[in-house]
């Protein structure tokens, strides 16, 4: 059988039919997070009728979820109402179907777990790169089962005291840092344009001075969270991984061989994939 897996981020909502470990029907829309819940919601109905069928749903969402309830317990303002919703039940009573909802970083890992770069690995971390920072940890081959896991909120650990506002209400947060919403931050404040792949291709100096800005950080944090796991492999995803033969052997260099690290493989399948197994994992 197929299960439809669904990604909700902050920027865009993607699904497929998922099936013998492949995605078809692939499907995106715009997540028209501005509009809060109304228009989030509005937005995933519309990719759930594009797609059709009757099949199962698997969602991965950003924020906290309870994987049991299908609800989300927590949510930045990178999706505006989204804390206390109870996503599963809003699904099922829309769609007919029965539905489960995961975090989307678990999802991403549970993707990669089964299908991509940490196949074989019982303890991995896995950081996603994207409109905010996403997170999960494998240890001994499971997904801790406390939906407010640490491990699963790395992306607002403090990196600098007192440092930039972030979503979550709290200053200085690794996601205002590393995220691409926050390269792109940077570049703007420059007046460069926020076009990721362009600034990390670009021979401009000022432009390379804030790619390098970033890839320091970004290493300076994998080395911190694997120091404090002790993962056999660190697994980086989101869409800026999308863009990595021109910034991982740069990267690399940085970790300077003391961590065990490896791109996603999964691409945008990660996270639908992920989804997809936990609800046949439920069915």
């Amino acid at each position: 059988m197929s299960i439809l897996g669904i990604d909700i981020g902050g920027t865009t909502i993607k699904g497929g039919l998922v099936a013998d470990g492949k995605v078809s029907g692939y499907r995106k829309v715009p997540t028209c997070a501005k509009e809060g819940r109304a228009g989030i919601t509005r937005q995933l109905l519309q990719l759930i009728g594009e797609i059709g069928g009757s099949d199962p749903v698997g969602i991965s969402t950003a924020g906290r979820v309870d994987p049991e309830r299908g609800v989300v317990t927590y949510a930045t303002d990178n999706l505006p109402g989204w804390t206390g919703f109870d996503l599963k039940t809003f699904v099922q009573e829309r769609t007919g179907r029965q539905t489960a909802v995961i975090n989307d970083a678990v999802a991403a890992l549970l993707g990669e777990v089964h299908y991509g770069a940490a196949r074989g690995y019982r303890d991995v971390v896995m950081i996603t790169i994207g409109t905010g920072i996403g997170s999960a940890v494998l240890r001994s081959g499971a997904i801790p089962s406390d939906p407010d896991d640490e491990g699963g909120w790395l992306g607002h650990l403090t990196y600098v005291e007192d440092g930039r506002p972030c979503t979550c209400g709290k200053r200085g947060c690794l996601e205002t840092y590393i995220s691409a919403t926050a390269l792109k931050r940077d570049l703007e404040s420059q007046g460069f344009s926020t076009r990721l792949d362009g600034a990390f291709a670009s021979e401009d100096k000022r432009v390379k001075a804030i790619i390098d800005g970033f890839l320091d950080r970004l290493s300076d944090a994998v080395l911190k969270i694997s120091d404090r796991y002790r993962p056999e492999l660190v697994v980086i995803g989101g869409g800026v991984v999308e863009m990595k033969e021109r910034w991982w052997e740069a990267f690399l260099d940085r970790l300077g061989g003391q961590v065990a690290v490896a791109p996603a493989e999964l691409g945008n399948d990660a996270g639908i994939m992920g989804a997809a197994y936990f609800m046949q994992s439920k069915l």
